[in-house]
């Protein structure tokens, strides 16, 4: 196999693309990773993206790096394209920081016919605070649809909400969690589809609020079926494995009967404030 080191372009309209996506305006995303790389950028002192204590919020992160992945996907392609996320990754190098400006960079695609995968890093104020991945569909958008893409600004503003959690606004449900509908957290317009990134970051709390206090080590969200936000969507966590030193949790996101996503994450006992980042080569 050939590798194709084509330097990536970036597509001229992108931003106009992130205008048009409801979930991109409420957590105030803008175009551009660190180094150069195509991806997304935010401002992380903005109250929204950041958890109560003041530090980076990994919901709003996972926004960002599903948003900043799929900027990796077009700087691949000859021309925009409609595209679904199908998997998402990230490892997380230690307890989220403060920051002022929180980036997410792609620094590699490998498209395999109408598969797209990615990988790149999560930084605050230009340090690696996360490693992530995700596989795209590229020629369909969530619902089956190719072609139905609203455009036109929609003039939404960066939300107002306290912290993160208030955003997500979870309520308790049994032993999970309901989310009401809420159109500023839209990715798919045409759907209305929950933005991927904010999905992932209903399940990562799911994990989180079982984990015992561990802090997150990774967390992975596979979709199986467009989020409708028009419909309220119930999430639930279990323990797979519960021990002092390492949790891993599972949870599960349905819409009535139907699955539209699952996820794995990992915790651990070991409290570290940053990762040690080694390079070689």
């Amino acid at each position: 196999m050939t590798a194709d080191h084509r330097r990536a372009q970036p597509a001229p309209d992108y931003r106009d693309m992130i205008v048009n996506i409801p979930a991109c305006l409420t957590m105030g995303l803008a175009d551009g990773g660190p180094r150069g790389l195509p991806g997304c950028r935010m401002d992380g002192r903005l109250p929204a993206a950041c958890g109560a204590d003041g530090r980076l919020s990994r919901g709003a992160a996972l926004i960002l790096a599903d948003q900043a992945l799929a900027r990796g996907v077009y700087a691949a392609l000859d021309d925009l394209s409609a595209m679904m996320t199908l998997d998402l990754r990230l490892d997380w190098h230690g307890a989220m920081p403060a920051a002022a400006e929180v980036a997410f960079g792609t620094a590699r695609a490998v498209k395999e016919g109408a598969l797209c995968f990615v990988e790149g890093v999560l930084t605050a104020d230009g340090r690696e605070v996360a490693s992530g991945s995700a596989r795209f569909l590229v020629g369909a958008m969530p619902g089956g649809r190719t072609t139905d893409r609203p455009t036109g600004s929609l003039g939404l503003k960066p939300s107002t909400a306290a912290d993160f959690e208030t955003l997500m606004a979870l309520k308790p449900d049994g032993d999970g969690w309901l989310v009401m509908p809420e159109p500023a957290l839209v990715g798919a317009r045409a759907v209305p589809a929950y933005h991927g990134g904010f999905v992932a970051a209903t399940l990562d709390a799911a994990c989180a609020r079982l984990a015992d206090g561990h802090r997150a080590v990774d967390f992975e969200i596979r979709y199986l079926r467009p989020a409708r936000a028009d419909l309220p969507m119930r999430v639930a966590a279990r323990a797979v494995r519960a021990g002092q030193m390492a949790s891993v949790l599972e949870a599960e996101a349905r819409q009535g009967e139907t699955l539209v996503a699952t996820a794995r994450a990992l915790f651990s006992g070991v409290l570290t404030e940053q990762g040690e980042v080694h390079r070689f080569g």
